[in-house]
């Protein structure tokens, strides 16, 4: 199955902001959810036949989508993202986003809503791709509200 990333609209067939129930009717597969870390706000749903795992905000919408397998397809401007080489995509990606940022994780475009997760070409020229998480505007955003005292 292909899911074509439209930045932050959507990927294939799921819209953020689209409802939990919405999504599972979309995908129509089996799913299971879970909590990705003992704080998240909500749980988010495995759709492990496909290799998908969608998280929702506190109000039960879509809010990031991620891959992990070839059973499903992320992909960006025609080109195939998963289980791809990390040393033609990271500097396919930073063309495109020269502010995309790399870390231990691997590299993120804030410009189109999406990431590559691995190993980085320049730790290890051989990696590939291993996961794509595909994010509304605002899921990186950090805004904590420090008070000053005076």
């Amino acid at each position: 199955m292909e899911f074509e990333i439209s930045s932050y609209v959507s990927v294939g067939p799921i819209a953020f902001g689209m409802s939990r129930a919405e999504v599972r009717q979309k995908l129509g597969a089996q799913v299971e959810s879970f909590r990705k870390t003992p704080s998240s706000v909500n749980s988010s749903d495995a759709f492990d036949t496909l290799g998908i795992h969608v998280h929702y905000d506190s109000d039960d919408r879509c809010k990031a989508v991620e891959f992990t397998s070839l059973k499903s397809k992320p992909e960006f401007r025609g080109r195939q993202l998963l289980k791809q080489p990390f040393a033609e995509l990271e500097p396919w990606l930073r063309q495109l986003d020269p502010e995309a940022r790399t870390d231990s994780d691997g590299v993120t475009s804030l410009k189109f809503g999406f990431g590559l997760y691995g190993t980085p070409a320049s730790q290890d020229p051989q990696s590939l791709v291993e996961g794509v998480i595909v994010f509304q505007r605002g899921y990186y955003d950090k805004t904590p509200v420090v008070k000053s005292e005076k």
